[in-house]
């Protein structure tokens, strides 16, 4: 009989929970938070048919909501040389080529005034040190060295 009336209270308590809890008297609850986790415990006490109160306790727990990571994006690094053409002698050379040619016109260059590093690839400065020197010849000033400007690199020989 005992376990028939602690049932019918569980169920009438179970009725009662979807009524406001706010509107029962000795009603409480209270929020933990243990580890991460929100707890909700709510102590009522509720009187069975048979006078008897019974105490009865519900907790829900919450577990918190975890956002992941954003991941990790490894962009590799690619090193790139740019191909140069590769002049001769009497080759028409322009910014971008490389070789024996390119080093040939660096050295002239330096001999005739026109220091330059002479390092077999025609770069920026190669090109300016080409046009001032193209400029002081007469010669239409456009930083490539083709037959006009050859000629007059190697105009009276090495030793001009």
């Amino acid at each position: 009989m005992k376990l028939h009336v602690t049932l019918l209270a569980l169920v009438l308590l179970g009725a009662s929970a979807c009524s406001s809890s706010a509107a029962r008297s000795g009603a409480s609850s209270a929020t933990t938070t243990t580890a991460g986790v929100a707890t909700t415990t709510v102590v009522d006490t509720a009187t069975t048919l048979a006078g008897a109160s019974t105490t009865v306790v519900t907790s829900d727990s919450i577990a918190p909501t975890t956002t992941p990571a954003p991941a990790t994006t490894v962009t590799p690094t690619v090193t790139t040389t740019a191909v140069c053409r590769n002049v001769a002698e009497r080759d028409t050379a322009r910014q971008g080529d490389c070789g024996a040619g390119v080093s040939f016109i660096q050295e002239r260059l330096g001999l005739l005034g026109f220091p330059v590093a002479i390092d077999g690839r025609f770069g920026p400065g190669t090109e300016t040190a080409v046009k001032n020197f193209q400029s002081s010849r007469g010669i239409t000033v456009d930083g490539i060295v083709g037959p006009a400007t050859w000629d007059k690199l190697v105009e009276g020989g090495i030793g001009d």
